[in-house]
């Protein structure tokens, strides 16, 4: 899952990086060249740019549904075996305090 989220967020800054040229070069060449030019960087950045908005609303969307799946999981874990859970909890916060304590 890890590597997933990893592989598709690079994928994610790498293509909005390319916007982000593509706009650069718009507003460069926009400057020098005749309003075709310009329409025409204009719609292949817009073109660009919808294409990786909806990418990125799948992706929020999925990394939203495996939130709520383990958030299930959890709840349902809890729900199963509540001591456990207390112990691991309890544990956890006992860990934490001896490392703060420790500075």
């Amino acid at each position: 899952m890890k590597n997933d989220f990893e592989s598709k967020r690079e994928e994610l800054l790498s293509e909005l990086q390319d916007i982000l040229q593509t706009a650069e070069d718009l507003f460069e060449e926009g400057k020098d060249a005749g309003s075709d030019e310009f329409k025409k960087l204009k719609k292949r950045l817009t073109a660009s740019s919808d294409g990786y908005r909806q990418q990125l609303e799948d992706f929020q969307s999925k990394v939203a549904a495996k939130a709520r799946n383990a958030a299930k999981q959890s709840d349902a874990m809890i729900q199963d075996n509540p001591y456990k859970a207390i112990g691991v909890i309890a544990g956890v916060a006992f860990i934490a305090g001896l490392l703060i304590n420790r500075k």
